[in-house]
């Protein structure tokens, strides 16, 4: 193994290291040890951050019973994950009392977590001063979370002026160590142009390092390229595979918008199905538009039996989350009497709702509730005034509206 380190740097010694030419080790030697030193602090380092990776990777329970057992880097990454967790407020007294006498020892795990709990101001006062003091110690100490988080720091000017330009050098140092946030961070970087000039290729070989390690927002935005064709051949079978690989890990977005790709048939085939299930899966995690689109589908009857009660339950839930579009649509359905009992009254309701939300054409319909008596009572002046909202947001049919309500009104 040593024969194998000396000859990494046989370009430099061609005639001392493991050649056939007999070689002085005496009058080689402070070279020779220079390069095993060097050569086990790289090692080391590179153990100490899968060390740290692993750790991660546990489960909660099994890094709490590591750390118990007195391993002081498990103890110091428990300590990091716990303050890293602003729903952890019952443990931080606990990762503080194990993160403060590692810190003191300088150990770089131990620093990196004391420093997260003061940046936060978990378990603790928040302290910029002692934060950055602490996560610049770990980072010298070799932890490239705090290189990440400094970058964080620098990126959105928390505890630190903003600098776009040192949020990338810290982004950099992280992703180089193998940190997939980093990487993912700083692909962004890269393709905004924040602090590094912009470069579509930088910005493709970040996000491909993050989407290896299967991090869910760099696969996301690695398919969103491929499906766009930027920067790469655009590919929609590719960017179907990674869509479904980000919204396996649980990533809402991509669910979405895979979703609506197995009910185009675009980079797969049509399947109403699987569209139904990713839907559901981001309607479930807090995705409006995809709330609209069950509310859609189950009203057309398209790629799902048409179910109007299930209609209704999602632009429900989107409505709920304050969307106008889930209310006009609402409104139409009870306007309309589709598949229901026809309600003018829960109607009215209904678009005066995404009306007052700013949505076109929900004003335009209050306008003729209001002009007809239908579901309020008539009221020519309502109806004169979202007639001109209606058309002052682009509906074209409103003038027509307006002059017969000048013509007609009392």
């Amino acid at each position: 193994m040593l024969c194998g380190a000396f000859h990494l740097c046989s370009k430099f010694e061609p005639d001392t290291f493991c050649g056939s030419k007999a070689w002085s080790f005496s009058a080689n030697k402070p070279q020779i040890l220079f390069l095993v030193v060097l050569l086990l602090c790289v090692l080391a380092s590179g153990c100490a951050q899968q060390q740290r990776v692993r750790l991660r990777n546990l489960t909660p329970a099994e890094l709490s019973d590591y750390a118990q057992s007195g391993n002081a880097r498990a103890q110091g990454v428990w300590a990091a994950v716990v303050l890293e967790n602003p729903k952890a407020q019952d443990r931080y007294a606990a990762a503080l009392n194990l993160a403060r006498p590692l810190a003191e020892k300088n150990q770089p795990d131990g620093l990196y977590a004391l420093g997260v709990g003061y940046l936060y101001g978990r378990g603790v006062e928040k302290d910029c001063r002692e934060a950055i003091d602490l996560l610049s110690r770990a980072s010298a100490a070799g932890n490239p979370w705090a290189d990440y988080l400094l970058g964080r720091c620098y990126d959105v000017g928390n505890c630190l002026p903003q600098d776009l330009n040192k949020a990338a050098a810290a982004y950099t140092i992280a992703a180089e160590d193998g940190l997939a946030d980093a990487q993912y961070n700083l692909a962004v970087t890269y393709s905004r142009g924040e602090g590094v000039p912009q470069n579509d290729a930088q910005a493709l070989y970040w996000y491909g390092k993050a989407a290896e390690q299967n991090h869910p927002r760099a696969l996301f935005n690695l398919g969103t390229r491929y499906a766009a064709g930027k920067g790469v051949p655009k590919n929609e079978t590719k960017a179907v595979e990674l869509y479904r690989k980000a919204a396996q890990l649980g990533l809402p977005e991509a669910a979405h918008t895979l979703a609506g790709l197995y009910a185009h048939g675009v980079g797969t085939p049509q399947n109403g199905a699987e569209a139904i299930r990713w839907y559901t899966y981001a309607a479930n995690h807090g995705q409006v538009r995809s709330m609209l689109a069950l509310g859609q589908l189950y009203r057309s009857g398209v790629l799902a039996d048409k179910n109007i009660h299930l209609s209704i339950y999602w632009y429900e839930r989107a409505s709920a989350a304050g969307s106008p579009d889930a209310d006009f649509n609402l409104g139409v359905i009870y306007d309309q009497g589709d598949s229901i009992k026809r309600n003018l009254h829960q109607a009215a309701q209904y678009y005066l709702a995404a009306a007052e939300k700013g949505h076109p054409a929900a004003a335009y319909n209050l306008a003729l509730c209001y002009a007809a008596g239908q579901g309020v009572e008539l009221d020519y002046a309502k109806a004169l005034h979202w007639a001109r909202t209606s058309k002052d947001r682009g509906v074209a049919e409103a003038d027509k509206l307006i002059d017969k309500l000048m013509r007609s009104g009392p």
